[in-house]
């Protein structure tokens, strides 16, 4: 795809496309979070003294889960997502410095100012049904958080009281094929958020031809699921 826009001399003379990639099997809000901080990263490296103005007109486009990560670049979480593991205050939260650190990464975060422009591509907001039943169960059997993820995850669930957290995250890591399913804790606090109204909002979403007006879908994400109000 990118070959092909950067074939067209109208995209190609006023774009440049950077890629992001990441482990589909790590939770939404950790994959969410790499994507922000390699951004803080590589701004620091590329352009120090903040001058170059094209950083301040980015373009984000995001394909099926990439675009749930696309939204998290470009809302204000406030406690929304927080709330989605926890009906405790964040300042309650007992265990080592990086602990509060690792939930507000990855619950807690601003929208990104440089972002101007957002483009979702067959992107599950609400999930997916394909998420649960036997899918699922194979799904989660194949995929095993890694051991940094397993112990910021047990160590402050260690710590603190038996009902600080919700029990769907107190009893492991939430593997994405969790949080995709259709009203997953996590998708359902997301889905709450909306953009800035100065950002200009897009969404592609395929559905097969003589799909239900009731159920459209491309076969794996339905249009209930990836269409954005507005």
């Amino acid at each position: 795809m990118i070959a092909t826009f950067e074939a067209d001399p109208a995209i190609k003379d006023r774009y440049q496309f950077w890629t992001f990639g990441y482990s589909t099997g790590d939770p939404i809000p950790y994959s969410a979070h790499l994507p922000r901080r390699d951004l803080d990263e590589t701004r620091g490296k590329l352009d120090p003294d903040r001058s170059d103005p094209a950083f301040d007109r980015i373009v984000v486009v995001g394909h099926g889960m990439g675009g749930l990560l696309t939204k998290m670049m470009a809302v204000d979480a406030g406690g929304h997502l927080w709330r989605a593991v926890s009906q405790r205050s964040f300042g309650e939260l007992v265990g080592e410095k990086e602990d509060p650190d690792f939930f507000r990464d990855g619950l807690l975060f601003a929208a990104r100012p440089e972002v101007r422009r957002v483009i979702y591509i067959a992107t599950p907001h609400r999930g997916s049904h394909l998420a649960r039943g036997p899918l699922q169960h194979v799904g989660t059997r194949l995929v095993r958080a890694p051991d940094p993820l397993r112990l910021a995850h047990h160590r402050p669930v260690s710590r603190n009281g038996p009902t600080f957290f919700r029990d769907h995250f107190r009893k492991g890591v939430p593997s994405s094929i969790e949080g995709l399913e259709w009203g997953s804790p996590i998708l359902t606090g997301l889905a709450g958020l909306t953009s800035a109204p100065a950002l200009q909002v897009h969404s592609v979403i395929a559905v097969r031809p003589g799909s239900p007006p009731g159920d459209r879908t491309d076969g794996l994400v339905s249009f209930a699921s990836a269409h954005v109000e507005g």
